[in-house]
């Protein structure tokens, strides 16, 4: 077996209880929506039900890692392993991403029963390519926020047990994590306030169609989606962002983090 298939089948192991445990979750999550949104005779509740699914999906990724990390941390297995930081990382992301993109689907599938055979008399009906289109901005999009604010809690997370080697800092440790996420976040909007980086940002834009609204007719709840303008030039900054927060976690992990 290829020593990377190996890795990928450890991490396998130690989350396959809490994937099973989350997905249980989600799959009764979107029954109940059904049930509830029937009963109630408002089909357009199910769209309360994909929020909150889609919000759970955006935690789904941060949430696995940190589960990986803190088991990982205890057996210390790391410390001993012939493979560099990076590969240690990317065997968690990866396994993690296929995890997300399945249960994906999942959603996506229940926004087609909602959209075309649930609700569709409350659900603004789109055509196939205009589905597609949105189907896959909400996609991409859950896996994209998923990763970036993983790699803020990998870099969090290595910085705190980096720090428990010094005995000066070690009871200080949760100051320091507070302060690199202030400092950061109050860095971000002083810059955004700056004339020509804000005109930058808004400058180049596509539009999608992606926004839904509820229209309340006296009756019924109406799910109507609207388009939407988004700045490429965010995504582009967050991509490169998230790809240095994994850097630094792999170079902060190569130094064999010991909780």
């Amino acid at each position: 077996m290829h020593p990377f298939l190996g890795l990928l089948k450890k991490d396998y192991r130690l989350s396959r209880s809490n994937l099973l445990t989350f997905s249980v979750l989600l799959v009764l999550l979107l029954i109940v929506g059904v049930i509830v949104s029937s009963y109630t005779k408002q089909p357009a509740g199910t769209l309360a039900i994909l929020l909150l699914a889609g919000f759970s999906m955006i935690g789904f990724i941060p949430g696995m890692m940190l589960s990986f990390l803190t088991k990982e941390g205890k057996n210390q297995m790391w410390l001993y392993s012939p493979r560099s930081s990076y590969t240690l990382l990317f065997s968690k992301l990866l396994l993690l991403i296929i995890y997300q993109a399945l249960l994906q689907f999942i959603l996506i599938g229940y926004l087609a029963f909602s959209m075309y055979f649930f609700g569709v008399d409350v659900y603004q009906q789109l055509d196939i390519s205009a589905f597609i289109q949105l189907g896959s901005f909400l996609y991409f999009f859950a896996i994209g926020i998923g990763l970036y604010l993983t790699g803020w809690v990998t870099l969090y997370w290595m910085i705190y047990h980096s720090l428990s080697n010094y005995p000066k800092v070690r009871y200080f440790r949760w100051l320091l994590i507070i302060l690199i996420f202030f400092s950061y976040n109050i860095l971000e909007t002083l810059l955004l306030k700056i004339a020509w980086i804000s005109d930058l940002i808004t400058r180049y834009h596509f539009s999608i169609t992606s926004n839904p609204f509820l229209d309340y007719d006296g009756a019924l709840w109406n799910i109507v989606f609207e388009n939407i303008q988004v700045p490429l030039i965010p995504v582009i900054y967050y991509l490169l962002l998230t790809g240095l927060l994994y850097y630094l976690s792999a170079r902060l992990l190569s130094k064999k983090v010991e909780v």
